[in-house]
């Protein structure tokens, strides 16, 4: 009896052994792959710092060599919705009017 006792005592043992194995080795895998995901993400990240240093250091110069441009006053007219209302009542006073005739 014992000594079929250890024998499947030892099959379980091994059974969990090479299941553990097995896990271990998915996890492995699973860290390479999101260690190299993430270094394509920092080699993403520096690229995007890179173009967006090259993109100020360009402005800043666009901005030395030309100046801003002075910006005018706009001159004094009547806004488009004061135009609109105008024009409804205009058109209300020809309907009227031609309702009246």
């Amino acid at each position: 009896m014992r000594r079929e006792d250890n024998s499947i005592q030892d099959r379980f043992q091994r059974a969990e052994i090479a299941t553990l194995e097995v896990k271990i080795a998915a996890l492995q895998g699973m860290n390479n792959l999101l260690a190299t995901q993430l270094s394509e993400m920092r080699r993403e990240r520096e690229d995007l710092r890179e173009q967006r240093d090259y993109w100020r250091a360009s402005a800043s110069a666009a901005d030395r060599i030309s100046p801003a441009p002075e910006l005018r006053p706009a001159p004094a007219t009547i806004s488009r919705t004061r135009r609109g209302f105008w024009r409804i009542v205009a058109s209300l006073s020809l309907f009227i009017a031609s309702a009246t005739c």
